[in-house]
């Protein structure tokens, strides 16, 4: 949810100087994740990191978009000294991989692994997909 916090800040006209969108761009930074939806609690299970899948992608590209990344500064491999990095990723880019390996034979997205919140429907995921991908140029 921190995406659609993001996303409300900046269509509130909030600039990226002001600390409250920098406090969700650095959470987005250090919790990056395409795989699955970050932050859940592990105590509910695996199946919970997928809930919500697409319209995590979705809300993802419509908050960074707006907000103006164009890359985020994601976990690198620690240095020499064993210090923590970061690295410039592309989202965009990184998000439309993401979303062309899981298209399906016909052309579709589905959320095979947790149909929670109708993500088991591929019109919505095709929906979320197809708006994020929007938002991937």
């Amino acid at each position: 949810m921190t995406y659609a916090l993001l996303k409300s800040y900046t269509l509130s006209g909030l600039s990226g100087d002001d600390p409250r969108v920098q406090a969700a761009v650095k959470w987005i930074q250090q919790n990056w994740d395409l795989a699955v939806n970050p932050g859940s609690d592990p105590a509910l299970g695996e199946k919970v990191k997928y809930q919500g899948l697409f319209y995590y992608y979705m809300v993802l590209a419509q908050a960074l978009d707006l907000a103006g990344l164009k890359e985020v500064q994601v976990p690198g491999k620690p240095n020499d000294k064993g210090e923590a990095t970061t690295t410039a990723l592309d989202w965009q880019t990184a998000l439309r991989t993401q979303l062309e390996g899981m298209q399906q034979k016909d052309g579709t997205w589905v959320n095979d692994k947790n149909r929670r919140w109708y993500e088991d429907q591929p019109l919505l995921c095709t929906c979320y997909a197809l708006i994020a991908l929007e938002r991937c140029k």
